[in-house]
């Protein structure tokens, strides 16, 4: 099973880097889920609008936690900063629950987290929810909305999917697709998914490897804006 982790992890040059694209061959596109953006109560910000004119106008009171640097929430966060023009201050974790700890404690004021972690407190009112990180709204948040309603082109899906070998026979590939696809297509499998707005994705072997593609070029691209390969 391939994540977004992964390939993000996989864009960071180093001596014994692979290359997705030429190493691998896609099989399935499996999933597709937003991270929620949340904020401690105390900040005083409602929507992701507020956010970024509270940071652009105190610059060094929102600081976002992350699982390490160079993963996909300290990515999510350089790419907030860098497509709003505020600064947003990164502080990374061991792990998690570290994570959200500190902003149900107050000693952080921003995480993107996944929603089945973040849920509970997000009902209970000790997270805000200001916004889903996928470029529309979550088919299961509804009435949460997109960072991109306010930050245009911001996206980042995280998401799961399936390769091969690169030299895997045809049939062996095509094989595979159709039973990880059935599977995908049974109500309960779907329903089960939903509960954390995960939904299941629908794609040819061939849209996978495009959206492979295109995700390695982005990810590329925001690694070298963050200066994360030359620490």
């Amino acid at each position: 099973m391939f994540t977004l982790t992964h390939l993000a992890t996989s864009t960071v040059p180093d001596k014994q880097s692979i290359d997705i694209l030429k190493d691998f061959a896609p099989v399935s596109w499996v999933t597709n889920s937003p991270y929620v953006l949340n904020v401690h109560p105390s900040v005083p910000a409602k929507s992701v609008a507020q956010l970024v004119a509270l940071a652009k106008a105190k610059p060094g009171t929102i600081n976002f936690g992350s699982t390490g640097t160079g993963g996909i929430q300290h990515l999510a966060g350089v790419s907030l900063s860098a497509l709003s023009g505020a600064r947003f201050f990164h502080v990374p974790y061991k792990g998690g629950a570290q994570v959200v700890n500190d902003l149900l404690g107050g000693q952080i004021q921003m995480s993107f987290t996944v929603y089945s972690v973040c849920k509970p407190h997000i009902e209970s009112g000790r997270m805000r929810a200001l916004a889903v990180t996928t470029a529309k709204r979550a088919p299961a948040l509804p009435n949460i909305p997109a960072v991109a309603e306010t930050v245009p082109n911001y996206e980042i899906n995280t998401w799961y999917g399936i390769i091969a070998p690169a030299r895997t026979p045809a049939p062996i590939l095509d094989w595979l697709h159709r039973e990880v696809s059935a599977i995908l297509q049974q109500p309960a499998i779907k329903q089960g998914l939903a509960v954390d707005a995960t939904d299941v994705v629908v794609a040819s072997r061939q849209e996978f490897g495009r959206h492979l593609a295109r995700e390695v070029a982005k990810w590329s691209e925001i690694i070298r804006q963050s200066g994360i390969a030359n620490r």
